[in-house]
């Protein structure tokens, strides 16, 4: 080779080597602006991988390498700078709220990766160290902490620690009614023994649910409150002994609360952080006070609402129908959440064939609203639809009787004696008869054909049965009625051919038909009429439109200080006076002395339709200011503040 081209050789390759030292890996990756919003949130509460953030704070003061090889060492710097940020432990730095933001995501994921024995020491040192930053600076309004990104992202970083510190010591059975200590990454933290405004002390539950890992499904809305804390269900399962007492037992109890601790002293270097375990009421408490400032709590109204009705599964609607004596066991009333005496109660009653679970829908959505919340309580009540409608409608007034007694033997409460009914379809023939007057023996002596039914010789258990179905005084204590898609006329449905041989299957409770049967014998007897030679009629029997007892009950007089709501369901179009629900006619779910009438376009199912549900709201938000204005005549409460009677002032 000559010299030439040598030369010219080692020129080429003087030049290729320079363009290849120019072209270094791509700065840029295209993932498109959909993605953008996604990869910059990532993050250890997000994606189990450290953030944007907390790398760059990392890089830029050189640590990078030091947190890959020593993790624990790093944070430990970290915690020791917040500490003391002007003695140079992280040279440069003078942020201490960055410095925070960054420990608070390396302690997630430590915690995230560290062995049962270390994990505590993380998640507690997460939720103080979250806490510090939203709580420490006076400066700070913490009221709409959601507003500002890194109060918020902080709040949530709290409540993911607070998550798992719930988790650990269920685990590891360590009681919060008795004071513990745990270290941080910096000094200890001591724990008080919890403050709670729960009715139940939480040693009684069975088992807890942490609102964290789980979401509720099957609804079309999530019923969440963003807040401070984490939703905690509290569940005691049913046994025969809770039985007893069935309004408090429900068939499994659900107690939805808010866990969180706060944290005083800021300077745990030289003396221990005091924590402050507390417990809030989901039902009663919507704030906490920190630092003089109300800050809202965190709920989940839907988790608790599904696992509440989940619990329901034992009564089966179709075998609550066709055998109503074997499941009459679970006849009654049942608490949402333990009885609140500054609370109005609203009972919801169920249709045919059905159970508790029918009502999912619509209490998600109302719980969803603060002021119906903050001043009604919902309780549930079921029964063994396929009975006779006349014995329904007694058991009905018995649990609400029997429900004052427990709650208002006095009936001196001002807000129980303001109880709402709200009934879909056969359930609203038991509440309308509800504030209805049997006007004495009338209604006995025209279901019975006779003229003088008190003067009929019978053994004192069937006087006592007569009297017990026929002779009745509207309910005192109930001033609100909301009749859904009910069959006040009867429903044609009833004597379809399937709806003839699901009668024929059902089997009445033997008492009934004993007691029924003795009654009409020694009417016969005595009075020399001919008894009727129909069966005793069931409940699809009773939603006939030539039902004798439907007819009879809409002629007798209301009480004159209810209100009576009617909302009505049309498959075609809203607002139709006429036409049906694929059930009921709108001539049959009408009634002349309504104080409203709402046509809504939905089948029978109109529990439901989003536009009946929203009318009940309408109902109990306008009743709501009536009853409050009759309390108060001059002033009237905060509606969207809970009364200061209530247990839940104890701890704020």
């Amino acid at each position: 080779m000559n010299l030439y081209t040598l030369i010219k050789n080692s020129k080429f390759l003087l030049l290729l080597t320079a363009l290849l030292v120019s072209c270094g890996p791509s700065h840029m990756k295209y993932i498109g602006n959909d993605n953008w919003t996604e990869t910059m949130s990532k993050s250890a509460l997000t994606t189990g991988n450290l953030s944007y953030k907390t790398k760059y704070f990392l890089v830029k003061n050189a640590l990078m390498d030091d947190y890959e090889n020593d993790p624990k060492k790093v944070i430990k710097t970290l915690g020791k700078f917040i500490e003391h940020p002007n003695d140079k432990i992280i040279p440069g730095e003078d942020s201490v709220d960055e410095a925070m933001i960054a420990l608070i995501e390396l302690c997630t994921y430590q915690a995230q990766h560290s062995p049962d024995k270390d994990v505590i020491t993380y998640w507690l040192s997460a939720a103080f160290y979250s806490y510090r930053y939203v709580f420490a600076n006076n400066s700070q309004d913490v009221s709409n902490a959601y507003n500002a990104l890194d109060l918020a992202v902080n709040i949530r970083y709290y409540n993911y620690a607070l998550s798992k510190v719930y988790t650990y010591f269920a685990k590891n059975k360590i009681s919060m009614e008795q004071p513990q200590g745990f270290p941080l990454i910096v000094g200890i933290v001591k724990l008080n023994p919890v403050k709670s405004d729960l009715l139940w002390s939480y040693t009684k539950f069975d088992s807890f649910i942490n609102g964290y890992d789980y979401i509720p499904k099957n609804f079309q809305s999530h019923s969440y409150v963003a807040g401070l804390g984490v939703p905690i269900l509290g569940l005691q399962e049913y046994n025969s002994a809770t039985k007893l007492n069935k309004d408090l037992s429900l068939v499994s109890l659900v107690y939805p609360f808010t866990f969180l601790i706060k944290f005083d002293n800021f300077d745990p270097e030289n003396q221990a952080i005091m924590g402050q375990p507390e417990f809030y009421d989901s039902f009663n408490d919507e704030y906490t006070t920190i630092k003089g400032q109300k800050v809202r709590l965190s709920k989940d109204f839907s988790l608790a609402l599904g696992e509440s009705l989940d619990a329901y599964d034992k009564i089966n609607g179709i075998k609550y129908m066709f055998n109503p004596e074997e499941m009459g066991t679970f006849q009654g009333l049942y608490l949402m959440a333990p009885y609140n005496p500054d609370k109005i109660p609203v009972v919801l009653v169920h249709g045919l064939m059905a159970g508790p679970s029918v009502w999912s829908e619509m209490l998600n959505t109302l719980m969803s609203d603060q002021k119906i919340r903050d001043n009604y309580q919902f309780w549930l009540y079921t029964y063994p639809t396929g009975q006779p409608i006349y014995y329904s409608v007694y058991q009905f007034r018995q649990s609400l009787m029997n429900i004052q007694e427990r709650y208002d033997p006095e009936k001196n409460n001002f807000y129980f004696n303001h109880m709402v009914l709200i009934g879909h379809s056969m359930g609203g023939l038991l509440t309308r008869i509800a504030v209805q007057d049997s006007e004495g023996f009338k209604l006995i002596n025209a279901v019975t054909n006779t003229s003088d039914m008190e003067n009929i010789e019978l053994t004192e258990r069937e006087k006592n049965f007569l009297y017990d179905i026929g002779i009745f005084k509207p309910i005192p204590f109930v001033e609100n009625v909301i009749l859904m898609a009910t069959p006040n006329r009867g429903a044609e449905m009833a004597n379809y051919y399937w709806a003839r041989i699901g009668s024929f299957l059902i089997s009445n409770p033997s008492f009934i038909k004993q007691n029924t049967y003795n009654i009409m014998k020694r009417i016969s007897v005595q009075t020399g009429l001919r008894p009727d030679d129909q069966d005793i009629p069931n409940g699809i029997d009773s939603l006939t439109p030539k039902s004798k007892y439907l007819d009879l009950t809409l002629e007798l007089p209301f009480n004159k200080n209810a209100e009576i709501h009617t909302i009505i369901g049309n498959e075609k179009k809203a607002g139709e006076k006429s036409g049906s629900d694929g059930v009921v006619l709108y001539s049959s779910a009408h009634l002349d002395n309504a104080q409203s009438e709402t046509v809504v376009k939905s089948d029978h199912s109109i529990e439901f339709n989003p536009a009946a549900i929203k009318e009940v709201a309408r109902i109990l938000l306008e009743y709501l200011s009536k009853v409050e204005k009759e309390k108060n005549p001059d002033t009237s409460r905060d509606l969207g503040v809970i009364p200061t009677s209530t247990a839940s002032d104890s701890i704020k």
